[in-house]
């Protein structure tokens, strides 16, 4: 009912509708592990009635971090700060395209936050998804940049390391943001996203 009030009143005035939701209360209110923050930034955490995912055109899910574990992620820096200063977010839903990757917010003065990198153990995380990223951009590019290879994708993109490649590549399939694939005339497997059509050079 509420979700069909909503879209009345966008048909009616040609208006965007912002809407402030309570997620998955995972944990209390805070996220302590990977698992935890995983899931509530999945778009089946969402909670209500199916309508409300269904009805929203764009998501973004936000979930504060635990003070060990935001230690872990971001490294020195989240030392010292209470829990809760540190804030994973997460485009789960849209209606064009895949979700997106997972970032981090730092809550800053006023109310307001800032985006930071994550440089802590869990950094490999942010490199799975920053590949996969890199991947699907390439895909989608015109003329299309050349595939990246399974083994050093990230050395090739980013200037990583091998070993660094490596892991981010073995945590993306892992994950299911990428699959490793063979070309015809191409030399070894290539990253491909999971939905991506084949497509030559």
């Amino acid at each position: 009912m509420v979700c069909g009030l909503l879209e009345e009143l966008v048909a009616k005035h040609g208006c965007n509708i912002v809407l402030l939701h309570h997620t998955n209360k995972i944990g209390g209110a805070l996220a302590n592990s990977k698992e935890e923050m995983r899931s509530a930034l999945s778009q089946s955490s969402i909670r209500g009635a199916s309508a409300l995912p269904a009805c929203i055109r764009w998501g973004l899910l936000m979930v504060p971090l635990g003070d060990e574990f935001a230690q872990k992620i971001i490294g020195e820096d989240a030392a010292g700060k209470p829990p809760g200063t540190y804030v994973a977010a997460r485009v789960a839903k849209k209606n064009e395209g895949t979700a997106e990757q997972i970032f981090f917010l730092e809550h800053v003065e006023m109310g307001l936050f800032r985006q930071v990198e994550p440089v802590g153990q869990d950094s490999e995380l942010s490199d799975a998804e920053k590949l996969a990223n890199e991947v699907r951009r390439r895909a989608e590019s015109a003329p299309m940049e050349p595939y990246l290879p399974e083994t050093n994708g990230g050395k090739e993109a980013f200037g990583w390391g091998w070993h660094r490649s490596k892991r981010a590549a073995q945590k993306a399939i892992e994950l299911g943001l990428l699959m490793a694939e063979k070309r015809p005339g191409i030399r070894g497997n290539i990253l491909v996203s999971p939905k991506s059509k084949p497509q030559t050079l």
